[in-house]
């Protein structure tokens, strides 16, 4: 038995409700956070990763949150991220959203990767293809840059609204436990 299969045991069989009784200042994500971040340790690194992400907000801007999965070259999901923003626009979202799988990204030190958006905005932004006229994107735009600058390879690609519920439905969960 591997590291990674006794981590994964340990999880699955952990009292995880008396730990949270116990122990109230913890949380579901710090227990999720913990244990990703050993997996991750306890595998081998994987260079080709695939990222799905999407914002969501309530009100333009309002309420947001982001939604990623990361996947490695077999279509396997490493990781499911569904994390509250605060107040911003919806373009606000996806481009915090990006930044969220590309931190991870480095976290799992990738080397090659392809990151997967709905968002027309944000994927003709960083084509060339449109401009970026307000500030605040333009910051959030080039902090993206400056973080893909460390990978070997990165690509973006644009897909219909449709393929990306998993990465939809995460930021939209998230969403709705700010209520």
């Amino acid at each position: 038995m591997t590291d990674y299969d006794l981590l994964r045991l340990l999880y699955r069989y952990l009292d995880k409700e008396a730990l949270f009784r116990e122990h109230p200042e913890l949380t579901k994500q710090d227990l999720d956070g913990l244990f990703r971040r050993l997996a991750a340790a306890t595998k081998a690194p994987r260079t080709e990763l695939l990222a799905y992400f999407d914002g969501a907000t309530q009100g333009n801007p309002g309420s947001s949150a982001a939604g990623v999965i990361i996947l490695d070259k077999e279509g396997n999901t490493i990781e499911e991220l569904g994390l509250p923003l605060g107040k911003c626009t919806n373009n606000e979202a996806e481009y915090k959203a990006l930044l969220i799988a590309v931190e991870r990204l480095l976290e799992l030190k990738a080397s090659h990767i392809t990151l997967v958006t709905d968002s027309e905005l944000l994927y003709n932004q960083f084509q060339g293809t449109y401009r970026i006229k307000q500030p605040h994107l333009a910051q959030l735009h080039l902090r993206a840059r400056e973080f893909l600058r460390q990978f070997a390879s990165w690509k973006i690609e644009l897909i219909p609204r449709g393929e990306n519920k998993r990465a939809d439905s995460l930021a939209s969960t998230a969403l709705a436990q700010l209520k």
